[in-house]
């Protein structure tokens, strides 16, 4: 969803009205981006959810896509209601990103085991919230989000406790596709790595409060993957190879929308015009 937001950064300065509608009608997308995954929306600038984690309890991705569902019909609702045709394009992008979105989950959620590589997503998050050209009243919200993290909140279940409950109901899911082997092992040589950086990250800051949760966080990382290693590692497959209806829908995420085995004729057609030519030459 963050990828396919779309905010315009250049505008003449008497001409910014349409630009404040156009933007008043990405908040609904924004909204539900910073519900579910609201590191990446104050990566996008959304204020007021640095500390906030992302949602991986139960039934997350159907709840999104419901949500989604939701913000698609009132988008297309306020499209009916718009006269300046730049904003109206604006929504139509939106539109577009968000019934994509939705598709995609959707098969995702029908093809895939849900896995990510959990320690380079907690690293990539606060990279960007401490970065040293973010004030330090936004930094201050590190602590917290990792105290979250770790379930020492009330309310809050550790990360890793929840990304591993819903690997184990993709487990229990024999028709998912596995991750891709050389993936995951990557992932697990990696996690150290990330979790180095994570804890470079916080020393710079000058934060305080912060190193008996980054304790705790370094042993329940390591007890996951070493739960990954033992439960998803074996069974991950041995080729990089898709289902293809994913395979088409991450072209389509990239902005082909040409059927893959189309683009696979007209690839291999090129390829022999070339060799007819170098044989020629």
């Amino acid at each position: 969803l963050a990828g396919m937001l779309f905010v315009t950064a250049f505008a003449r300065a008497d001409d910014q009205g349409w630009i404040e509608e156009s933007n008043k009608h990405a908040q609904v997308l924004l909204e539900v981006l910073a519900k579910y995954n609201p590191e990446a929306a104050s990566r996008l600038g959304v204020e007021g959810h640095d500390a906030e984690v992302i949602d991986l309890k139960p039934q997350y991705d159907t709840r999104q896509e419901a949500d989604l569902t939701a913000a698609l019909a009132k988008l297309k609702a306020e499209r009916d209601t718009i006269s300046d045709p730049r904003v109206k394009q604006d929504v139509d992008i939106l539109i577009k990103a968000a019934q994509q979105n939705i598709d995609s989950s959707m098969l995702n959620r029908r093809l895939m085991l849900p896995y990510s590589d959990l320690m380079k997503g907690i690293f990539s998050g606060f990279h960007d919230l401490l970065d040293e050209r973010v004030p330090k009243q936004r930094q201050a919200a590190a602590v917290k989000r990792l105290h979250r993290y770790v379930g020492a909140e009330k309310g809050y279940e550790p990360i890793t406790t929840l990304a591993r409950a819903r690997l184990q109901e993709g487990l229990d899911n024999a028709t998912l596709t596995q991750p891709w082997v050389v993936e995951v092992e990557q992932d697990l040589k990696n996690t150290d790595r990330f979790l180095d950086g994570t804890r470079e990250l916080f020393d710079k800051s000058g934060l305080r409060g912060w190193k008996g949760d980054f304790k705790t966080l370094t042993t329940q990382v390591h007890e996951y993957t070493d739960w990954i290693r033992s439960a998803i590692l074996p069974p991950a497959r041995k080729t990089n190879q898709l289902p293809p209806e994913i395979y088409a829908d991450n072209l389509k995420n990239l902005g082909v929308e040409m059927d893959p085995y189309e683009l696979i004729d007209r690839a291999q057609v090129s390829y022999q015009t070339t060799r007819d030519e170098l044989d020629s030459l």
